[in-house]
C-alpha cells in the first residue's frame, strides 16, 4: 500500500490583503489617527489666534473690572433711590384728596 502525500495547501485568509509576516510596531490606524488630532488641534489655535477676540492685558482687565464694580453700586444707589421716591409718591398721593375729574393746575 502506497501513501501519498499531498503537498500543504494555502490556508484560507478571510482578508484579501493581509500580511503575511506581521510587523512590529505602531499600526498605521494610530499613525493617521494621531496626524489627524494635531492638525486639527494646530487649525483650531490657528482659527482663534486669527479670528478671535484678542485678549485684554492685565492693567485693562483690572480696569474693565473696576468699571463693572463702579456700574453695580450706582445700580443699587439708583434702585434705593427709587424705591424711596416711589414710597415718598405714594405717601403725597394718600394724602391728597382725589380730584374731581379735571386735573389740578400744576404750580412753579
Amino acid at each position: 500500500m502506497v501513501i501519498r502525500v499531498q503537498p500543504q495547501r494555502p490556508s484560507f485568509k478571510p482578508i484579501p490583503y493581509q500580511r503575511t509576516s506581521h510587523r512590529r510596531g505602531i499600526p498605521a490606524w494610530l499613525i493617521i489617527l494621531t496626524i489627524g488630532i494635531a492638525i486639527g488641534a494646530l487649525g483650531v489655535l490657528f482659527l482663534q489666534t486669527s479670528y478671535g477676540p484678542k485678549r485684554l492685558s492685565a492693567t485693562e482687565a483690572q480696569k474693565l473690572t473696576d468699571e463693572l464694580s463702579s456700574s453695580n453700586i450706582d445700580r443699587q444707589r439708583l434702585r434705593t433711590e427709587l424705591e424711596e421716591l416711589k414710597a415718598a409718591l405714594d405717601a403725597v398721593r394718600i394724602n391728597t384728596p382725589p380730584s374731581s375729574g379735571s386735573p389740578a393746575p400744576v404750580s412753579q
